[in-house]
């Protein structure tokens, strides 16, 4: 079956595991909150004397930072699993489902479908509690069907929709289809879009002011303000998670522009000689950077450039390192590599971890 032929039967599974959980979550007015850490139910205080941040059921997450994939690398979302916000390793750091790791299977997702790594990791946490775990859970069903893709009843799943692999992609799938249905149409399939007043099913008055919100809404359409179960403990471990992974949100550009090695979006943001910038945006957080046979630009009060042998017909400037001292953006490690045309010279260069 092609792509397009599997999202429309996730689709359907979706739709099927979707009215199970809303039924659910109208007999159930209590969530089950046995899978989660014991902190994270505990309401989020900045740290030191950063300013409060209130909770505000109309504003969940920003649109940009939602849609975000300057961190969809293997190698960032591994560290993610190794070194969770609970300060332990989360047993999707080595679980893999259908010959894949997590950290790909979060990466494919979040690419595919342009959604933040960081927060499929927080549905996963507010759905099975899946971050914090570590070991594999008692109940399989727990991670094989964690976001009930596929499901008709709580017994009754399609295996070929199991495993993490499976079910993240669904998620990401229905995050995606909601962000556009907004697009198209102003709201979201159950009704929920920016500046529409809408309700949850536990009884919350809801008017999202953006697309984001109004998509978590779709997908964790009960808000259990500080329990288990709504989109509070999405916004919740949103905050908390940012902050343990250091995530200031999506890369705004320096009105000068980008130099070798900087973070960009688009061409235009890197302040290299026109029309030779280019910006990679297949490595993390793109890449500045420009073809080279030689030497690199010097661009004034911006990394040195050193032109790297990626065994093509021409090279490409990377940002020359220290590592002793390394400051290689999150995503990029100091390696020593060979220089274009000239094999047996190198440099050490702030390299993409793919």
């Amino acid at each position: 079956m092609g792509r397009s032929g599997s999202r429309r039967r996730l689709q359907v599974v979706w739709l099927l595991g979707g009215l199970v959980t809303l039924a659910g979550a109208a007999c159930s007015s209590t969530p089950a909150t046995t899978f989660l850490d014991e902190t994270d139910l505990t309401a989020y205080v900045p740290p030191g004397d950063a300013p409060p941040q209130p909770y505000d059921r109309n504003l969940l997450i920003d649109d940009a930072s939602l849609t975000d994939t300057s961190l969809a690398t293997s190698a960032v979302v591994q560290q993610y699993l190794e070194r969770n916000p609970y300060s332990k390793r989360s047993f999707l750091g080595t679980y893999q489902s259908n010959g894949l790791r997590a950290s790909d299977a979060l990466v494919n997702a979040a690419r595919a479908y342009r959604i933040n790594p960081i927060a499929l990791l927080v549905f996963a946490q507010v759905r099975a509690g899946l971050v914090s775990l570590t070991i594999y859970p008692e109940a399989p069903s727990r991670v094989e069907y964690a976001f009930e893709c596929g499901c008709e009843t709580a017994t009754s799943c399609d295996p070929r929709l199991a495993g993490f692999d499976k079910q993240i992609d669904c998620l990401a799938l229905r995050l995606r289809e909601s962000l556009e249905a907004v697009k198209l149409s102003g709201v979201t399939a159950s009704g929920f879009g920016p500046n529409r007043t809408s309700f949850t099913v536990d009884g919350a008055r809801v008017t999202p002011q953006n697309a984001g919100t109004a998509a978590i809404y779709q997908v964790l359409p009960r808000e259990a303000k500080d329990a288990a179960g709504g989109s509070w403990l999405f916004w919740n471990l949103w905050q908390k998670y940012t902050l343990a992974y250091e995530y200031s949100g999506p890369f705004e550009p320096t009105p000068e522009g980008g130099g070798i090695g900087d973070a960009c979006q688009n061409d235009r943001q890197c302040g290299l000689p026109a029309p030779d910038a280019i910006c990679a945006t297949s490595y993390p957080g793109g890449l500045c950077t420009t073809n080279c046979t030689d030497g690199c630009p010097i661009i004034a009060g911006k990394a040195e450039g050193y032109c790297v042998d990626f065994r093509t017909d021409r090279g490409y400037c990377l940002a020359v390192c220290n590592p002793s001292a390394p400051n290689c953006r999150q995503g990029y490690a100091c390696t020593r590599v060979a220089k274009f045309g000239a094999p047996k010279e190198s440099q050490f260069t702030c390299y993409p971890e793919l």
